[in-house]
């Protein structure tokens, strides 16, 4: 909201086709809190939809913008340099984001969850058609949070052409020093042509988890997470035509409230597959070790892991119902999985486990074996021990109708 002394002259029936000019001497003035009063100075000329703006300096309490040059909304003309800096993002994505001046990118705010906090600078230029310009500059941003979570300050140089926009120098820095080098490009035509290059150095992982393209449940399926990541990703061609590798290493944390020593990941790409060559993660419950592989087209996965020293409360805890008696001891265990993984009814389930040292609210159980396999999209499991009733083997069986989404 402003006062002030405003000249106006303008014929044509939109901002497309205006021809005329606006001097204007603009004053803050009392507003409504969703209102940022505005000062500044603006003299532009307009002819039938090309405007050359002689002064533009404006100022909010926040922010401040300087630009000069040229624009057309809709013809691809425009040469304008414009330079903002502002002490609060998220006013800046206030009046251009959320206002619906720019509903496409309101849209991606929003899917991925992505807000502005901090100071706020970028000096470039702005070249093409308005409505879709070609930006070209650099950018810093104090905060950058996604899904609630703050990511750490961002600085990048931008630089778009016809076909693509490209992110370069990137620098993401956590409060714990850590964080990421990257370079990403991001098509404008054409598909699986996006591409990242990546140095994490002490990430925090909780950021890494928040900031990854997830369902919010899947999200939430990985809470409690915490610890630092390091390694690199490099991958072209994302979603339908990948090549590259991802290598990450993960300090002591917590892997889903889990407590972890370690892990690493080493993961290759190729068109839509992706092949998980090794996982190797050491818990406080036990040591596991994994590979598989999924493809991003038909969701097709298929998975196998070992794992040893298990500890077989933390195992019972992920099952735990009212009544449940208190197991203990460790246990080894092997598992593979296949199926397409939208679709319950395909998976294919395997395993088994077995211990020497099992308790059963603290009573020797004896030695313990379980077993799955999985056939006519049945999963049927066999639990046998001995040693809680003496030398007689008890066993248990039950099934699990993988037919029914309901999984009875």
């Amino acid at each position: 909201r402003a006062t002030g002394r405003a000249e106006l002259t303008f014929t044509g029936k939109d901002l497309a086709t205006a021809t005329g000019n606006v001097n204007a001497q603009l004053q803050a003035a009392p507003s409504a809190a969703d209102l940022a009063p505005l000062t500044g100075d603006v003299a532009v000329t307009a002819y039938r939809g090309v405007f050359q703006i002689q002064r533009a300096n404006l100022q909010t309490t926040a922010t401040r913008l300087n630009a000069s040059g040229q624009f057309s909304i809709e013809e691809p003309i425009s040469n304008l340099r414009v330079d903002v800096a502002s002490t609060d993002a998220s006013e800046i994505q206030r009046l251009l984001i959320s206002s619906g001046a720019l509903p496409e990118v309101e849209e991606q705010f929003r899917t991925y969850g992505i807000d502005l906090a901090g100071k706020l600078n970028f000096n470039g230029t702005l070249a093409g058609a308005l409505k879709d310009p070609l930006v070209t500059g650099h950018a810093e941003l104090g905060s950058l949070i996604v899904n609630g979570r703050d990511l750490g300050s961002l600085n990048a140089d931008i630089a778009t052409t016809a076909t693509e926009t490209r992110v370069n120098n990137g620098r993401l820095i956590q409060p714990n020093g850590g964080g990421a080098l990257f370079a990403l490009v991001i098509p404008r035509v054409g598909d699986s042509n996006t591409s990242i290059d990546a140095t994490l150095d002490r990430m925090n992982t909780g950021n890494l988890i928040a900031a990854l393209p997830m369902t919010r449940a899947t999200r939430e399926q990985f809470g409690n997470t915490e610890g630092e990541a390091s390694g690199s990703v490099k991958i072209s061609g994302i979603p339908n035509k990948m090549t590259g590798v991802a290598d990450l290493r993960f300090g002591k944390g917590r892997l889903a409230g889990e407590p972890l020593q370690s892990l690493t990941a080493r993961a290759t790409f190729a068109g839509s597959a992706v092949k998980i060559e090794s996982i190797d993660a050491a818990f406080d419950a036990g040591h596991i070790i994994g590979s598989g592989t999924y493809d991003t087209q038909t969701k097709a996965f298929d998975v196998r892991f070992s794992g040893d020293r298990v500890q077989i409360e933390r195992v019972a805890a992920l099952a735990s119902r009212p009544g449940m008696p208190k197991f203990g001891g460790t246990a080894k265990l092997n598992a593979t999985a296949s199926g397409i993984f939208t679709d319950i009814t395909s998976y294919q389930i395997n395993f088994n486990a077995d211990s020497t040292d099992v308790t059963i609210d603290g009573r020797p159980a004896g030695a313990l074996k379980l077993a799955g396999v999985t056939e006519n999209k049945q999963l049927n499991i066999t639990f046998s021990t001995t040693g809680l009733l003496g030398e007689q083997p008890q066993v248990v069986t039950a099934r699990v109708d993988l037919s029914n989404e309901k999984l009875p």
